[in-house]
């Protein structure tokens, strides 16, 4: 810690001045330093999290964001148990992880919705870098490789898109990523931060019995078959699930909105995203079967991309309905740096093919805050911006 606080204190020195090249620099510096320090790695990770959030504070509040902004700035408005058990759309506490963490943001940011923005993305981001952190970390992959996977998740433009526009939904996904990796490759159970995931959104519910289904530990199993032609069957085991939990609204909602076809905004998924969904699967198996067939026997990878293989199998399954397709295939996204790494590490990228993915996929987002869906009052501020223009 003592030996890398000064290299932190100039890189913080330097992202006061200009946050956008300070990642860049912190990201050539890590890339090219034979010293594998876990310190300014975990420090990469919540470099790139605050960046993001400045970039997020920018957002121009639409659709879902003005009314997450409205509901943030009612915790100004009543005590701390009316907040928590007011907010949302129906107003019966369903979501009390996600009110009482805006609560206690609220205590810091007050009516500052753009510091609310900032700290939200900063947290939720540094949840999902630290994960690739660990997950690289429990694998032995050289840090080259990790550093740029934590880049990877920071700048994937289809990731950062949704991280301050579905707010209870990313940070529930945020924290399922981190806790996947503690759970399958350090034996954490994390049970808090389940209970503040499942709180935060409700359709997160969905992964928590498959972090302690044991089998899924083993590449294949009848109950792992069993399991997978069950989830074609959804609906009749969402409704029953919905009238066995009536008298617990949070379940009850759950299972009632697996239950039904839905009618709502999100549109179909398109032809390219069934494609992709399929295609992220297969990858990682691709990876333990023919690749690195040794890895068969590595319990946490497979649990991990097992249930990352329900979840595509679940979005495929449910294609008839676009809320529950689309909403489900939101949390595919991260798991692409994850495999991107496995892959970056086996096919041993070197630094000029590394940094050639990073450039691409900061042009890919900087151009996402231009041309994409959502408005960003930034424009080329983005290169000259200091850390006080954000705010």
């Amino acid at each position: 810690m003592i030996k890398s606080l000064p290299v932190m204190i100039y890189f913080l020195l330097f992202f006061i001045v200009n946050p956008f090249f300070a990642i860049i620099l912190l990201f050539v510096y890590l890339l090219f330093s034979k010293e594998n320090n876990i310190i300014l790695s975990a420090f990469a990770c919540f470099l790139t999290a605050l960046f993001n959030g400045l970039v997020n504070s920018t957002k121009v509040p639409e659709n879902d964001l003005v009314w997450y902004l409205s509901g943030y700035l009612d915790a100004g408005k009543m005590p701390f148990l009316q907040y928590i058990f007011s907010f949302g759309l129906t107003g019966t506490g369903k979501e009390l992880g996600f009110s009482t963490f805006n609560y206690f943001l609220y205590l810091i940011a007050g009516d500052n919705t753009k510091l609310y923005i900032i700290l939200y993305s900063f947290f939720a981001y540094s949840f999902l870098n630290l994960a690739v952190l660990k997950f690289g970390k429990s694998l032995n992959i050289p840090k080259a490789y990790v550093v740029t996977a934590v880049f990877v998740m920071a700048f994937t433009p289809f990731v950062f898109t949704m991280s301050a526009q579905l707010l209870r939904q990313f940070l529930a996904a945020s924290l399922l990523m981190y806790i996947l990796v503690n759970k399958l490759f350090y034996g954490k159970n994390s049970i808090l931060l389940i209970l503040c995931m499942i709180f935060c959104h409700s359709s997160a519910i969905f992964f928590v019995p498959y972090l302690f289904m044991p089998f899924l530990k083993k590449t294949f199993s009848v109950k792992t078959l069993l399991l997978l032609c069950g989830i074609f069957g959804i609906q009749i085991i969402a409704s029953i699930g919905a009238s066995l939990f009536s008298g617990i609204p949070l379940l009850k909602y759950a299972f009632d909105r697996a239950s039904k076809n839905t009618v709502f905004e999100l549109e179909p998924l398109t032809p390219a995203k069934i494609i992709t969904v399929v295609v992220i699967t297969i990858l990682p198996f691709y990876f333990i079967y023919y690749l690195k067939p040794l890895f068969k026997n590595n319990k946490g990878l497979v649990h991990f991309f097992n249930i990352l293989a329900i979840l595509s199998l679940f979005i495929l399954a449910n294609l008839s309905q676009a809320e529950l397709s689309s909403r489900f295939n939101f949390y595919l996204w991260p798991f692409f740096p994850f495999i991107f790494l496995i892959y970056a590490w086996y096919f041993k990228f070197g630094p000029i093919q590394l940094q050639s993915i990073i450039i691409f996929l900061l042009a890919t987002y900087i151009y996402y805050l231009d041309a994409g869906t959502w408005t960003y009052r930034l424009g080329n501020g983005i290169f000259s911006n200091t850390f006080l223009n954000y705010l």
